[in-house]
């Protein structure tokens, strides 16, 4: 998967899990990017960072901020 598949994927993780009924969707995405940011920093400060290693989490947060 590759840094940019792998920021979709949070994405689009936290977008169906947050729903909020007469909110913008501009909203509901921003929130799931900032959820998404978040998985990845701790990901990235935890000692055992086996997936992909940290350059591979560094650059799905670049993907991110980019979305």
């Amino acid at each position: 998967m590759t840094p940019k598949e792998k920021a979709e994927q949070l994405i689009n993780l936290f977008l169906n899990k947050i729903s909020f009924s007469g909110v913008s969707k501009t909203f509901d995405i921003k929130q799931s990017k900032i959820c998404s940011l978040i998985v990845v920093s701790e990901i990235k400060h935890e000692k055992r960072c086996d997936y992909g290693g940290v350059d591979f989490w560094n650059l799905v947060e670049n993907e991110i901020n980019k979305y």
